[in-house]
């Protein structure tokens, strides 16, 4: 690939990003809403030791929670109250980062064939990679 292949990319992501800009700051708003609230909720539900080893103990024996969210890190001894919100919603956060980032890569493509932008924009000097 030569230096050339990537001219005016800079300028087409500067372009997407403003087009976009509400979509991604309501999608990371959301997100962050999510994992804030579910904090609040983990931290008030196991408040004390007793409860966070009760669903250490839990988390480690159930197949069904450990398939969901994996081995259960940080669960061991006395698990931390950010350890077990990992646990509850670390897995759901990164598939919510995934679909954001589904949605945004495969919605310009399609968007810009469909509407012939795309046909406008190899005709000007960009280079094949940034378009």
């Amino acid at each position: 690939m030569g230096t050339d292949a990537l001219v005016g990319g800079r300028r087409l992501l500067r372009l997407a990003l403003r087009r976009d800009r509400v979509r991604i700051a309501v999608w990371a708003a959301s997100t962050a809403a999510i994992v804030g609230l579910s904090a609040v909720s983990v931290r008030d539900l196991y408040d004390t030791v007793e409860r966070r080893r009760g669903y250490a103990l839990l988390a480690r024996d159930n197949a069904a929670i450990i398939v969901q969210a994996g081995p259960g890190y940080g669960l061991d001894g006395d698990p931390s109250v950010g350890a077990i919100l990992m646990n509850e919603v670390g897995v759901w956060t990164f598939i919510l980062v995934a679909v954001l980032g589904l949605m945004m890569t495969t919605r310009h493509p399609r968007n810009e064939e469909e509407t012939g932008r795309a046909e406008l924009l190899r005709a000007k000097p960009i280079g094949r990679h940034a378009a």
